[in-house]
């Protein structure tokens, strides 16, 4: 499900500044000094403090490279920052203060298919500096413990890897524990995250349930993102709760299409699994345990 929906977005993005001749226009007069041959601009995003964000995509001798321009006034395009590197066009991007330094931060999601990167950019002001680059999946931005600072979900595997519980469906009643708890946690940051073009469903694909999962945080002290995943343990007791009514009521579990029983067991040890794992994650006597770096 979450590929079709990277898939149909794929085949969207590539019109919104195509299609504006004179926006493209006023762009070409960026590509000089980005000094970078056969590029185009794909889509941008206007910023409310007059900061814009146009993807791009570069085709040379042969490679592909894409990336992003950060740039200001619509009338007379002025270059403010770049960043060209090997990889997925960029399809969405969102400003979140994950620094809490009162300058917004740059959030961007790349793929196509079975292809998801997630990066972190930091405002510095006259530049931007990359302080995440994930290429497992897609992060979400939530508030998990409520005290309005961004928090990130990180997933530790792609959701292909899990292929045993595709065909698994919720109750209806988890599901809407699941969506509900996504919806608050993420209220305050609900443009930030991608919605796979599916407004029913993306809440139970952004809250990753079936998978393990870091929450990480920006720190202070080291300048870049932080597992500090075991500092939310009321979110944890709140995964394990959900999960193992999951596993008690796995009799009455409706599966989607003929998926054997085998099939059905790897999926319920990939579960009992997750559970063991945020089980490990309930914290000791306090302050032994410090925030680990993130995954890049």
């Amino acid at each position: 499900m979450k590929q079709l929906g990277i898939l149909l977005l794929g085949m969207g993005i590539y019109t919104q500044v195509s299609s504006n001749d004179a926006m493209k226009e006023k762009l070409d007069s960026l590509w000089p000094l980005v000094k970078v041959s056969h590029c185009e601009p794909i889509f941008g995003r206007s910023h409310k403090g007059g900061l814009n964000v146009t993807a791009f995509s570069c085709a040379k001798k042969g490679s592909a490279n894409s990336g992003f321009l950060i740039w200001q006034d619509v009338e007379k395009p002025k270059l403010v920052w770049h960043r060209i590197r090997p990889g997925p066009t960029p399809h969405h991007f969102a400003w979140v203060d994950f620094d809490d330094d009162k300058k917004e931060d740059l959030f961007v999601l790349s793929g196509q298919e079975d292809v998801a990167w997630t990066e972190i950019y930091l405002n510095r002001g006259k530049t931007f500096q990359q302080i995440l680059s994930f290429d497992k999946e897609y992060g979400v931005v939530v508030d998990a413990d409520r005290d309005e600072k961004p928090d990130l979900f990180l997933a530790s595997k792609r959701e292909d890897e899990h292929y045993a519980c595709l065909g698994l469906e919720l109750s209806s009643s988890l599901a809407a524990q699941v969506k509900d708890k996504y919806l608050s946690i993420s209220a305050k940051y609900k443009d930030a995250n991608y919605t796979y073009e599916m407004p029913e469903d993306y809440p139970l694909l952004n809250m990753y349930m079936l998978q393990k999962i870091q929450i990480l945080r920006f720190s202070k002290r080291h300048q870049k993102m932080m597992d500090e995943t075991n500092r939310f343990q009321d979110h944890i007791a709140w995964r394990i709760n959900l999960l193992e009514k999951l596993m008690k009521a796995r009799d009455k579990i409706h599966w989607d299409g003929e998926v054997l029983q085998s099939t059905r067991e790897e999926c319920y040890r990939q579960v009992n699994s997750t559970i063991q794992y945020w089980k490990s994650r309930v914290s000791k006597p306090r302050g032994k345990r410090r925030g680990r770096r993130a995954r890049s």
